[in-house]
């Protein structure tokens, strides 16, 4: 493989297909402070259906922006999507991980908020803390302190 090829490349987005687009959204924008860059509503075109590999899709998208990256929700309409389990022991994508300055206060701000945490802080390393919360869905969010990366 020729390295160069992705010699400009950089992150632009992770993908999440949701149950419920307006808890999702209300999550990631007033909770996380993502903000909506675009949003549509029951997406119907073939080029979708080549782009996921799908037949007759009818989808909801939202594409939120912040911390440098995307997370494009996705709720589809049709076909239904199935169930999965997220534990992080489960083969797939696990989590997504935002660097913060103080997970510790983070943690205790959000669980005054009702935010669902999986662990509590852990001091993982001298100069860190980091812990798992969920989405309203169950998607584990890593919140990361690393006073040599802030």
């Amino acid at each position: 493989m020729n390295k160069k090829l992705f010699s400009n490349a950089r992150w632009h987005h992770i993908a999440i297909s949701v149950c419920n687009m307006e808890a999702m959204v209300a999550f990631y924008r007033d909770i996380l402070g993502f903000e909506v860059e675009w949003q549509l509503d029951h997406i119907k075109a073939e080029m979708i259906d080549t782009i996921v590999g799908l037949k007759d899709v009818d989808v909801h998208i939202a594409m939120l922006i912040g911390y440098g990256t995307r997370i494009e929700l996705f709720q589809y309409h049709q076909p239904p999507g199935e169930e999965q389990s997220h534990r992080q022991c489960d083969l797939g994508y696990t989590h997504i991980c935002l660097l913060v300055e103080d997970a510790v206060a983070l943690h205790e701000a959000l669980i005054a908020e009702g935010i669902n945490f999986v662990s509590p802080p852990v001091n993982h390393r001298p100069d860190g803390f980091c812990c798992y919360m969920q989405d309203p869905e169950g998607n584990v969010i890593e919140m990361l302190t690393r006073k040599d990366q802030l």
